[in-house]
């Protein structure tokens, strides 16, 4: 089976981080899609200051990929999302939750994918409170 990098137009988040790190932001295997954490840094590498806007900018940025690989948000059907919380956290902080939720009911109308939410105390960069990752079908 051939594994093929889906390469991002100059300029982008994922072509950045692919740039300056080493890694794609997606490969599509067979008729599957599979994207990296995305996250909600900016092109310049910058962060959001509400988690709600990084929140948006990550499936943004998610969108830019899919929409490199040929695909929409139709295709998804997987996502994993890990959200920073406080140390000794019970859960994972609800405008976090609902941000995601909003998201869904507008990317994902009339589509219910699955979805794995994790809580971790810290991601690969500072500042940051959000990364997911998506699987979509071609």
């Amino acid at each position: 089976m051939s594994i093929t990098e889906i390469v991002l137009p100059e300029g982008s988040t994922g072509r950045v981080l692919r740039d300056q790190f080493h890694f794609a932001a997606a490969h599509r295997v067979g008729d599957i899609v599979e994207l990296s954490g995305h996250t909600g840094h900016l092109a310049d590498l910058s962060l959001p200051e509400t988690l709600e806007e990084e929140i948006a900018t990550a499936f943004a940025n998610i969108t830019a990929t899919l929409e490199a690989a040929g695909l929409s948000w139709s295709n998804v059907f997987s996502v994993r999302t890990y959200h920073v919380v406080p140390v000794g956290a019970e859960s994972i902080q609800g405008e976090g939750i609902g941000a995601v939720l909003e998201a869904f009911a507008s990317l994902l109308p009339e589509r219910y994918p699955v979805w794995t939410a994790i809580a971790v105390p810290a991601l690969a960069f500072p500042g940051m409170r959000i990364e997911i990752e998506i699987k979509a079908t071609v």
